[in-house]
């Protein structure tokens, strides 16, 4: 996802982003393509969020043709092809991922 620019910190153990408000609207965003397999690898408190989805390698094709570049999950020990790693941006660039996420889910 284009535009990021916040911080990653580390509180009481945990790596977190000072866009707490831009995780979760992209979480709160995500828990409506459910129906469609995606799940979200939870809690995200980092400046990323995993997400499990079928043909991922698709979604993530068709999801950079639209201009929103998602990291491979299988670069990930312990991941597969259908994982994808999502950044966790503002929220303009939020909903607009989230709306593209959701024509490329409904065309397939």
């Amino acid at each position: 996802l284009p535009g990021h620019g916040g911080a990653i910190t580390r509180h009481e153990g945990k790596l977190t982003t000072d866009r707490p408000g831009a995780s979760h609207a992209l979480l709160a965003g995500l828990e409506a393509f459910a129906p469609v397999g995606l799940r979200v690898a939870g809690p995200a408190e980092a400046s990323f969020v995993l997400v499990r989805l079928p043909d991922a390698t698709a979604v993530r094709g068709a999801l950079r043709a639209q201009g929103y570049a998602v990291r491979r999950g299988d670069t990930f020990p312990g991941l597969d092809a259908e994982w994808l790693r999502l950044a966790v941006r503002d929220r303009a660039t939020t909903d607009g991922f989230l709306r593209a996420l959701s024509r490329v889910l409904a065309s397939a």
